[in-house]
């Protein structure tokens, strides 16, 4: 859900931006800006995916014993949030740095 309000702010912001445009240089400028932005955020988002699977793949490879499992549970689902959190701040922030660049043009 947070992926489809950040597309539709970029979709918004460019609608914006275009209709202040006057000539095709300054549209240009747009979609160059829009092709940016959403470059910037598949680069993000790869290297967030990459990140959550190798911290899965770290955790497939270790054993617990039975007492050990109980305590990792706790602490994975813990280590799950803190990744599903940062991404949300990632994905804020990256719609935070596209509003500025969509109203300046």
């Amino acid at each position: 859900q947070a992926l489809e309000v950040l597309i539709n702010d970029i979709r918004s912001d460019a609608q914006w931006a275009m209709d202040k445009c006057t000539t095709d240089e300054e549209r240009e400028i747009v979609y160059a800006q829009v092709k940016e932005s959403i470059q910037n955020l598949k680069v993000n988002l790869q290297k967030k995916g990459d990140e959550i699977i190798a911290d899965l793949q770290t955790q497939a490879t270790q054993v617990y014993d039975d007492e050990e499992y109980d305590d990792t549970v706790e602490s994975r689902m813990e280590q799950f949030k803190r990744k599903m959190d940062d991404l949300t701040d990632t994905l804020n922030k990256t719609l935070s740095d596209l509003k500025p660049a969509s109203a300046e043009v």
